[in-house]
């Protein structure tokens, strides 16, 4: 499976989606997306699971984009 992330740690992304999937790290492949800024934002897995979960699903490539408001909402620095 590739995922393709705007997040800045794509080996700490890859083992937790596959942990998260339940799958070997091996089997993922985190594709470094360039999005902007850093600003610390960037460090935390915000939907990259449960994009990636819907995509092992569905069998198919699966796309999912937040507004400002969703991204801030979502953020697991939100609920720090």
């Amino acid at each position: 499976m590739t995922v393709f992330s705007q997040g800045q740690g794509v080996f700490d992304d890859r083992r937790q989606i596959a942990s998260f999937l339940g799958l070997d790290e091996h089997a993922v492949k985190v594709v470094l997306v360039a999005n902007g800024g850093a600003f610390g934002g960037k460090e935390d897995l915000s939907i990259q699971g449960q994009t990636a979960l819907l995509a092992l699903l569905t069998a198919r490539p699966v796309k999912a984009a937040l507004s400002r408001e969703e991204s801030i909402r979502l953020h697991p620095s939100a609920t720090r």
